[in-house]
């Protein structure tokens, strides 16, 4: 969710682009709906006719090119999924991009059932991440042969993609002790380390109230399993991690850093109670879900001083909360205010093509792009 500025609720749209092959790109630029407003070129989240899917949140870090601002954000969300055929070929083309400013890329793949969160600073062939922690943590934190030793994934042009499924090295969690009991004891006696904040089922703050991190100074838990993959407004690759360990950084988002780690804390408690009750989790519970803070929900509450629609009947909903259906190629989205109804677009009906032709052509460009 983001500010609408008192404007965009009343502008955002499913706009459908057909765009037209662009003289020295590879391959076929691909159709997709795009979540956004008329004027805004980017997207809030898009999908495409192979059922490739993305979204994006801000992940406050220091590893920007305040120089070299670059290709970000919205407008880097809808072009990875313009040419993104598979959830592997969207990810190579934001780590391709010349970036300057961190973001965190969440991709689906319905064709492949597979997807990753693509954690995305300042294109560079390689930094110093224990640069940018202040030296008097130092002591606390890994040292640069354990980060050699200890690799999450590859670091390739600032960008570090987080796969479901792989393996995650919770080694990291142990530093965790010694940073929290520092960050108590010179700056805020009242943290408290739970016993379970590195389980998988765990939490840091049990509720939206509680304040409990050492400020950016922690390595987050991942927690997700198997097929599920969670991603919101911070890093959770540990070498990522440690560039938003900057003091500046820490500083800025000093008043949001412990409701960021509670959001996706609860999100996941959510998805895993889903998953005990049903095997599965079902669309109509996807959409449940993603739409967990809304004043209708268990937090009843969270959202209770956002902007008032004109008559005072309705929160205005900052942002958008999207809920896509890979294998159909749909997108619902609920934007505006709370009681107005979601919007729905099914990509393939307009289309003449039929989606098993689409679905087939489409692999057929992801199969060749993968292999390049």
């Amino acid at each position: 969710m983001f500010a609408t500025g008192s404007t965009l609720q009343n502008h955002l749209a499913h706009i459908i682009h057909l765009p037209e092959n662009a003289q020295g790109t590879t391959g076929t630029l691909l159709a997709h709906v795009s979540v956004t407003a008329p004027g805004i070129i980017g997207s809030v989240s898009a999908m495409n006719l192979s059922g490739v899917a993305g979204s994006l949140n801000m992940a406050p870090a220091a590893n920007c090119d305040t120089e070299h601002i670059g290709f970000n954000s919205l407008l880097l969300l809808r072009e990875c999924i313009m040419k993104g055929a598979s959830a592997a070929r969207a990810a190579k083309v934001i780590q391709n991009a010349r970036r300057g400013v961190t973001w965190n890329y969440a991709l689906s793949d319905g064709a492949s059932d597979t997807a990753c969160a693509v954690e995305a600073g300042a294109s560079w062939p390689a930094i110093d991440f224990l640069s940018y922690p202040p030296k008097q943590y130092l002591p606390y934190l890994p040292d640069a042969g354990f980060l050699a030793e200890h690799q999450s994934a590859p670091y390739k042009n600032g960008v570090m993609v987080r796969w479901c499924g792989d393996a995650f090295p919770e080694e990291y969690y142990k530093f965790n002790g010694g940073l929290w009991q520092f960050y108590k004891e010179k700056y805020d006696n009242r943290i408290k380390l739970r016993p379970d904040a590195f389980l998988p089922w765990g939490f840091i703050n049990r509720t939206p109230r509680d304040k409990n991190c050492p400020s950016s100074y922690y390595f987050a838990p991942r927690r997700t399993q198997g097929s599920v993959i969670i991603t919101s407004n911070h890093f959770l690759m540990p070498h990522m991690r440690l560039c938003a360990m900057d003091s500046w950084c820490a500083q800025v988002v000093k008043g949001d850093v412990n409701d960021i780690q509670w959001r996706y804390d609860e999100l996941n408690y959510q998805i895993r109670q889903t998953l005990l009750k049903q095997g599965s989790v079902s669309y109509q519970a996807a959409k449940q879900l993603i739409d967990f803070l809304a004043p209708y929900g268990k937090f009843p509450n969270y959202y209770a001083k956002n902007p008032k629609s004109r008559d005072g009947k309705a929160l205005r909903i900052e942002g958008c909360v999207s809920v896509f259906d890979l294998k159909k190629r749909s997108v619902e989205s609920h934007y505006g205010y709370y009681n107005d109804d979601w919007v729905k677009t099914t990509l393939p009906n307009y289309f003449t093509e039929s989606p098993s032709a689409l679905s087939a052509g489409t692999q057929q460009r992801a199969s060749e792009a993968d292999q390049a």
